[in-house]
């Protein structure tokens, strides 16, 4: 029988906490974007449900190991950035958190879907990391990343 990780409870408590709430992306005052609005408008099972901006539809479901795994890399990594690596599909960067995220088996039965930016969103909300930027060793361009802060560290 397989058994599911639990996400881990600073982040659960921190979407409890703001479930129904509205928040802009920390991204757009770090590195200038312009990235809609989003609403945490549900956590039950093992997901978290947002809708972005007026949307009455929620997005994709956000799973509670995206989350782990986001949380467990940057870990592993000591305190360095790891870039977002934000795509729609594969193939992902290798070591970016989107890879991290869709390694196999896949958190969801479905194709795979950008995640990456929205969980470090809420991880950077709920104070677990920082974003940074880090330089993408394929193009040179210094790229969104994300830090854990190191006095969050389980």
């Amino acid at each position: 029988m397989k058994t599911v990780k639990s996400m881990d409870e600073r982040v659960l408590n921190w979407l409890h906490a703001n479930q129904g709430k509205t928040f802009a992306s920390p991204r757009d005052a770090i590195f200038g974007t312009k990235t809609q609005v989003f609403k945490i408008s549900s956590v039950h099972n093992d997901r978290v449900y947002i809708k972005f901006g007026n949307n009455r539809y929620e997005a994709l479901p956000l799973v509670f190991s995206m989350f782990d795994r986001v949380l467990d890399d940057l870990t592993i990594n000591k305190g360095k950035a790891v870039r977002l690596g934000a795509k729609v599909e594969p193939p992902y960067d290798n070591e970016s958190l989107e890879a991290v995220i869709w390694k196999q088996p896949y958190p969801v039965f479905n194709v795979p879907y950008k995640a990456s930016p929205h969980v470090c969103d809420i991880l950077c909300l709920a104070g677990l990391i920082k974003y940074v930027r880090a330089v993408n060793p394929k193009s040179g361009r210094k790229v969104q990343a994300a830090k854990l802060i190191e006095q969050c560290r389980a």
